[in-house]
C-alpha cells in the first residue's frame, strides 16, 4: 500500500506512515480476531442448547425448549424459552419401580382392610345373644341367679386356713400289687392312712365336721359367681378330702360318717359342667367306701336316703351346668384380650401374647364357638340323657382354624364333658345297687344292656364278691375286666362294682343273674 509513494515523499514521511499504518493493521487484525471468537463461542452455545433441546424432548424429563439471545456485545446472553408458553406442560414419567411398589402398598392395604372387616363382622356376638335370649338362656354370669349364701364366706375362709393343718394322706391310688383300692371293699386297712388321721390336729377336724353338719348336703356358695372367679373347687375339696380319709381309717362303718361323706361330696356348686364332672367324681369315691362297710351299714335309712339324693337330680344338674357353661362363656369372649387369655391358659407361641394379636384371635373366633356352644345347650336341654360323646364331637369338631385358639384351653373342659356320658350311668348303676343291699331290694337294671336286664353276679366260690354291667358295647365277657392274669384274658368293656371281696387278677369267678 505504501510502494507508489515510496518514491515521491521523503524518507522520514514515508517511515511515520509506516509506524502510523501498522497500529491500524493490527487493531483491525484483533478486532477481526475477537468477533471471530464471538462467533464461534455463539455457534458453540447454539449447538449445545440444541442438543440440550433434543436430550429433554427424548428422555422426557423436561418439557421442549429452544435457545434465543438476549443483549449485544460483551453483554450477550443465552436463555432457554419454552417452544410454546400457552401450551400445557406434560407431567413427567414415574419410573418402573416407583409404579410397581405403589402397586403393591394399595394390594396390601385392601388386604388389610379386608381382613379388618372380616374381623369386625366376624366378632359380632348379638345374633347369637339374641336367640340364647329368645330360648330362655342366660348370657352372663349375673342373669344365671347364683346368689351368695350369708355365712358361706366365713366358711370358705376358714377352710383356707384349715388347709395347711389338714394335709391329706394320698389313698386314690393302687396299692403296690395294683389289685385294689384303699377303703375298697376287701381292701386291708392301710396302717399308714391311720397314723396319718391320728396325726390330724382334732380342732382342725372337729372345725371341719362343723361345716360339713351346717351345710348339710347343701353346696358351698361364698361369692357372686363371675367368669374368672375360684367357685370353691379348693376348699370343697378339703371338706371332701378330710371325710374320705377318716372314713377310709375308721375300725368300722358308721352311718353318720357316711351321710358326711356324702354331704361332703355334694359341697361343691355345679355353676358348670367341669364342676358338675368332680362332684360326680367325689360322690363316686364316697360310694366305693361305703360299698366295703355294706355289713356295717345294712338297713340304714338315712343312708339310703342319703345315697338316693345324691345321684337323684343328676338331668337337671346337667341342664343347669349347660347353660352355666354358655352364661360364663359367653360373658369371657367379651372380656378385654388379656383376660381371656389368662382365663384360657394359653400355651402359645410368644407372638400371641401381644394385646393387639390377642384382640384380634379373640375376635375372630369367639362366634363361632359361642354358637357351637349354643347347640349343644338346646340338645341337652332338650334331652339331658342323651349320649353326650357324640353330641361333643359334633358341637366341637378337631380341626385347625381360628376357633382352636379360643378352644385351646377349652379342650379339659370338652373331655369332661364327654366323660360325663361313661360317669353318669356307672354311678346311677352303682347308687342304686348299694340301695338294693343295703335295703334288701331288687338289683338294677343294666342301662348298657339291649334287653334291659339286671346286673350279674360275679361269684367266687358259690360266694358274691361283685357285679357287673356289660358295659357301653353291650357284650357280656363275664366280667373280666380287669381281671384277667395280664394278657391272656382280652380286654373287655365290662364295668365291675365290688361288693363283698376283692377283685383279684388270676382268679377264676363264675357269673350268675342278679337278683
Amino acid at each position: 500500500m505504501l510502494a507508489p509513494l515510496a518514491g515521491k515523499l521523503p524518507l522520514l514521511r514515508l517511515v511515520r506512515l509506516m509506524r502510523s499504518a501498522a497500529p491500524r493493521d493490527a487493531q483491525q487484525q484483533r478486532a477481526r480476531s475477537r468477533e471471530a471468537r464471538v462467533v464461534g463461542m455463539m455457534a458453540r452455545m447454539l449447538a449445545h442448547c440444541e442438543q440440550m433441546q433434543l436430550l429433554n424432548q427424548l428422555s422426557g424429563q423436561l418439557p421442549a425448549a429452544d435457545c434465543r439471545w438476549e443483549g449485544a456485545g460483551k453483554g450477550i446472553r443465552m436463555v432457554e424459552r419454552s417452544a410454546d408458553a400457552g401450551a400445557p406442560r406434560r407431567r413427567p414419567r414415574l419410573r418402573g419401580w416407583w409404579l410397581l411398589a405403589t402397586l403393591a402398598g394399595g394390594f396390601l392395604l385392601a388386604i388389610a382392610l379386608t381382613f379388618a372387616l372380616i374381623v369386625w363382622l366376624s366378632g359380632d356376638l348379638r345374633p347369637v345373644l339374641a336367640e340364647a335370649k329368645r330360648r330362655g338362656f342366660a348370657v352372663s354370669a349375673a342373669e344365671l341367679g347364683v346368689g351368695v349364701t350369708p355365712g358361706h364366706a366365713a366358711m370358705q375362709a376358714r377352710l383356707r386356713v384349715l388347709r395347711t393343718a389338714l394335709k391329706q394322706y394320698q389313698m386314690y391310688g393302687y396299692d403296690p400289687a395294683g389289685s385294689y383300692r384303699l377303703g375298697e371293699p376287701g381292701a386291708p386297712r392301710s396302717e399308714g392312712l391311720v397314723q396319718h388321721q391320728a396325726a390330724i390336729d382334732p380342732a382342725a377336724t372337729a372345725e371341719v365336721l362343723a361345716i360339713v353338719d351346717a351345710l348339710a348336703g347343701a353346696p358351698l356358695q361364698p361369692q357372686p359367681l363371675e367368669p374368672l372367679g375360684s367357685w370353691a373347687v379348693s376348699e370343697t375339696g378339703t371338706l371332701f378330702d378330710t371325710l374320705h380319709g377318716r372314713f377310709a381309717a375308721a375300725q368300722t362303718g358308721e352311718g353318720r360318717e357316711a351321710v358326711r361323706l356324702l354331704w361332703a361330696a355334694n359341697a361343691l356348686p355345679i355353676y358348670w359342667s367341669p364342676n358338675l364332672y368332680r362332684r360326680a367324681s367325689r360322690i363316686d369315691q364316697a360310694l366305693r367306701l361305703i360299698a366295703g362297710r355294706l355289713d356295717d351299714l345294712r338297713g340304714d335309712q338315712q343312708v339310703i336316703a342319703a345315697i338316693t339324693a345324691s345321684v337323684a337330680d343328676f338331668a337337671s344338674d346337667l341342664r343347669r351346668a349347660s347353660r352355666g357353661d354358655f352364661a360364663l362363656l359367653a360373658e369371657l369372649v367379651t372380656l378385654d384380650a388379656d383376660d381371656c387369655a389368662r382365663s384360657r391358659g394359653y400355651s402359645l407361641p410368644r407372638i400371641f401374647e401381644w394385646p393387639g394379636v390377642l384382640r384380634v384371635t379373640n375376635r375372630l373366633g369367639r362366634v363361632g364357638l359361642l354358637r357351637r356352644e349354643l347347640e349343644a345347650v338346646i340338645a341337652i336341654d332338650a334331652d339331658p340323657g342323651q349320649p353326650l360323646a357324640p353330641l361333643v364331637a359334633r358341637c366341637f369338631p378337631k380341626r385347625l382354624n381360628p376357633e382352636a385358639l379360643l378352644t385351646h384351653a377349652f379342650h379339659g373342659w370338652v373331655t369332661q364333658v364327654a366323660s360325663l356320658d361313661h360317669l353318669l350311668p356307672r354311678l346311677h348303676m352303682r347308687a342304686e345297687l348299694l340301695c338294693a343291699e343295703l335295703g334288701g331290694g331288687a338289683w338294677p337294671v343294666d342301662r348298657h344292656a339291649p334287653a334291659g336286664t339286671t346286673l350279674r353276679r360275679l361269684e367266687r366260690d358259690g360266694r358274691l364278691i361283685a357285679a357287673y354291667s356289660v358295659g357301653r358295647n353291650g357284650v357280656d365277657d363275664g366280667g373280666t375286666s380287669g381281671v384277667g392274669p395280664g394278657t391272656s384274658i382280652p380286654p373287655c368293656d365290662d364295668l365291675v362294682f365290688p361288693l363283698y371281696g376283692r377283685i383279684e387278677k388270676g382268679v377264676a369267678y363264675t357269673t350268675a343273674p342278679g337278683r
